[in-house]
């Protein structure tokens, strides 16, 4: 991973969308869109790119992704809730 500071808070990466129709997962999905990748202007990045990235970047990216998704899959509304949060487990802070 990152050789950065863990603060604890986990960034999200990735977004599955599945489409339904009549209870049945739709042709071609679930589609998977990462983060790291290239959409709109934003250039491609690695993980551990987005990992280090200073939050207020990684929180523009995420709301200008989450505005790409929904223009792809229209009429998905993407909810960024969990995408920014609190996991000591995989995001260990530091021994003091």
């Amino acid at each position: 991973m990152s050789d950065g500071i863990n603060t604890g808070m986990q960034r999200a990466v990735e977004l599955i969308v599945t489409k339904r129709i009549n209870s049945t997962v739709a042709n071609d999905y679930p589609r998977t869109y990462l983060l790291g990748q290239a959409f709109g202007t934003y250039l491609e990045v690695a993980e551990n790119e987005l990992a280090e990235m200073p939050i207020e970047d990684y929180m523009k990216r995420l709301k200008d992704f989450k505005e790409y998704v929904e223009s792809v899959e229209m009429g998905s509304k993407v909810d960024l809730n969990s995408a920014y949060t609190k996991n000591t487990d995989l995001c260990p802070l530091p021994e003091l």
